[in-house]
């Protein structure tokens, strides 16, 4: 991890730093529980720590097209990787760069299908592809997805305000799919949830 050198110790591992690192960095309350399950796991002392739930955060208008308009104006010589992965969250509501990895596009059909891991349960769903999100697969599937520091730089350069993190783009793409009236159990199935409560 980024905020312990590569020859560090598991048992210098402070849980507290730990989680104010992921949160800075953007992970969700749920990822963060994970590594402290992992650290447990492997021997560390992991005291009862609270994670703060984030607000999900769904991004107006006006929001998502000044995100877009600072995505667009970085060097894509640098950032071409990580500007085409944003396209891909941006238009999917893909969870992340595990999602986006096992991912199969339909080019002739303009579907992804990808598949996720929600503790013990696998979940597999097919997504239409808008012409920004297949433009993103298609330069991911050349150049591959970015890796998670060049995705934290970037989107350091990037983010509205110190709360804004990546997530927000999936809240904002189930947001805009009610907004154009998809119902709920179609949103939910697009959005890999488990269960229509989550969804609405």
């Amino acid at each position: 991890m980024g905020i312990y050198g590569p020859d560090a110790r598991i048992s210098s591992i402070d849980p507290k730093r730990l989680i104010k690192w992921c949160e800075n960095a953007g992970n969700q309350p749920g990822t963060i529980r994970g590594y402290l399950v992992v650290l447990k796991g492997l021997g560390v002392d992991v005291p009862a720590v609270r994670v703060p739930e984030k607000e999900a955060r769904c991004l107006s208008d006006g929001e998502l097209a000044g995100l877009d308009e600072r995505v667009r104006s970085q060097d894509s010589e640098k950032w071409g990787d990580c500007q085409a992965f944003y396209a891909v969250l941006r238009d999917t509501g893909m969870r992340g760069r595990e999602e986006v990895s096992r991912s199969a596009v339909d080019w002739e059909n303009d579907e992804v299908t990808t598949h996720a891991h929600k503790g013990s349960v696998s979940i597999t769903r097919t997504i239409g592809l808008t012409s920004i999100a297949r433009k993103g697969f298609a330069w991911l599937a050349h150049s591959g997805v970015p890796t998670d520091s060049q995705w934290r730089a970037f989107w350091g350069l990037v983010r509205l305000d110190a709360k804004n993190v990546p997530y927000d783009l999936r809240h904002t793409y189930c947001t805009r799919l009610f907004d154009v009236g998809v119902e709920a159990p179609v949103i939910s199935k697009l959005m890999g949830h488990t269960n229509i409560e989550r969804t609405l």
